[in-house]
């Protein structure tokens, strides 16, 4: 093998060794973007108060939940806020959410499922929970960001 077919094999195989790497970072890195969008909406859901007035309800919507849900999903809870996750009385309230699964969906997004955890000021002394609501959401990107883009909820588990 001659000295100028050696480095030609070397730089095609590191080439090919770079595009596989940047490939996985790549979905990596999407994979923590999804997680993260849901973590950090879990985080703004304690400031929806769901009983309040219809303009209020909107109104904090859109400023709580607007960086982390799709148009079409933050237009359907504002038309039906019952649909919503949020704040639905005084105590217990939605403290954070805990994912238990997160995969692709096969088209460039994510599924993921977990739980609304839910706090009394009784369990914060503690350190225990009031219950959990599991969830299912698609997390996809929009406009080059991260949003949830399908949201399911099934009832509360104490």
């Amino acid at each position: 093998m001659t000295e100028k077919t050696f480095f030609i094999i070397l730089f095609c195989a590191l080439a090919l060794a770079g595009v596989i790497w940047y490939i996985h970072m790549t979905g990596v890195n999407a994979q923590e973007a999804a997680r993260i969008t849901v973590i950090d909406f879990g985080q703004a859901l304690q400031t929806v108060s769901l009983s309040a007035p219809s303009a209020t309800v909107t109104q904090e919507m859109q400023s709580a939940y607007g960086p982390f849900v799709s148009p079409d999903v933050l237009a359907l809870w504002e038309a039906d806020p019952t649909s919503a996750p949020g704040r639905l009385t005084s105590s217990p309230w939605p403290d954070h959410i805990a994912i238990t699964s997160l995969t692709t969906d096969g088209v460039g997004g994510y599924h993921v499922q977990g739980n609304i955890i839910e706090l009394t000021s009784e369990d914060v002394a503690r350190g225990t929970e009031a219950g959990e609501m599991p969830f299912t959401a698609t997390v996809s990107l929009v406009d080059g960001k991260w949003m949830i883009t399908a949201w399911y909820t099934t009832g509360m588990t104490p």
